[in-house]
């Protein structure tokens, strides 16, 4: 049984998070979206992936951009729990 990218790891989250905004952004009404809704998540999981990987280097790590991946990434999680055709994102 798979289990939500959203109570991961942060890679799990960053990898997770991108593959769930492509194959929603390439056919929103298959998951009962419109394109506007895939649009809004993919925006989103752009800033996550941003702080991630600012995070995730060394030489860019702060405390504010730790501190922004965590809210970004319950940004996505909020987002998720709005749809209401989700209780978990799970990918086919």
């Amino acid at each position: 049984m798979a289990h939500s990218f959203f109570t991961g790891t942060d890679a799990q989250l960053y990898t997770g998070s991108a593959a769930f905004s492509a194959q929603i952004s390439l056919a929103p009404e298959l998951y009962g979206l419109l394109e506007s809704q895939a649009a809004e998540y993919a925006s989103l999981n752009a800033i996550y992936a941003a702080y991630y990987l600012a995070a995730h280097n060394a030489e860019q790590r702060t405390t504010a951009k730790v501190v922004g991946k965590n809210e970004a990434g319950l940004d996505c999680g909020r987002w998720l729990r709005t749809w209401p055709r989700s209780s978990t994102a799970r990918l086919p």
